[in-house]
């Protein structure tokens, strides 16, 4: 399997996991707006070296290859995944990665 061009295609998939365990980054913004982060670094991550977000003035997400940094209210967490975050052999797997290197940063964040 290749990358997974169809947006809605991938944040349906995005939704479907964030609905079927808790994730911290609803802790911090509304699912919609979670969902929409995480498959922005899906579609970015085979294009972007770096690629940041900001959903408000206190949320930011930042990915890369192999990592994951989260910022809130002057707080932050990072977490380096062993391989890249998405491989693009299977859109549920590369999703899986994404969300668990997330949440990895989250905890760190708020360790």
């Amino acid at each position: 399997m290749s990358k997974v061009t169809d947006y809605n295609e991938v944040l349906e998939e995005v939704k479907q996991q964030m609905t079927n365990q808790e994730w911290a980054i609803t802790e911090y913004m509304p699912l919609d707006n979670a969902a929409v982060i995480v498959a922005n670094i899906y579609m970015m991550s085979d294009i972007c070296i770096g690629f940041g977000q900001n959903v408000d003035i206190s949320v930011s997400v930042i990915s890369s290859l192999r990592r994951i940094s989260v910022i809130y209210d002057g707080r932050c967490g990072m977490f380096k995944h062993h391989e890249d975050l998405c491989v693009y052999e299977s859109l549920s797997d590369d999703i899986s990665v994404i969300l668990m290197v997330m949440q990895a940063a989250f905890d760190r964040m708020n360790d």
